[in-house]
């Protein structure tokens, strides 16, 4: 199963852009991305996402590759989705 990345999503609380992270469940996930600064990062359990600044985007996508082989990083400003494996950016193009 892969992981999704949606980038410029306003934080719960003070409305900073960040990312929404969502995963299959791993235990070895959790505890990786909670040495993020935990004011960096949160679980928002209405979304079931991770919700993590931006400046953590390379950390993050480097991680779901790591657990989970792919991972979609959806693109913002005009930038265009872009699959990620291990051998770096596979597809980008208008996905969705």
């Amino acid at each position: 199963m892969s992981a999704t990345i949606e980038q410029d999503v306003p934080h719960p609380e003070d409305g900073r852009a960040g990312l929404a992270v969502s995963t299959p469940y791993s235990a070895e996930w959790v505890d990786e991305i909670k040495e993020l600064p935990a004011d960096d990062r949160r679980w928002d359990a209405e979304r079931k996402v991770w919700w993590v600044y931006c400046e953590h985007l390379d950390v993050v996508t480097a991680l779901c590759v790591r657990h989970f082989g792919t991972v979609l990083v959806c693109g913002s400003g005009g930038e265009s989705d872009r699959w990620v494996d291990a051998n770096g950016e596979v597809e980008q193009g208008g996905l969705f």
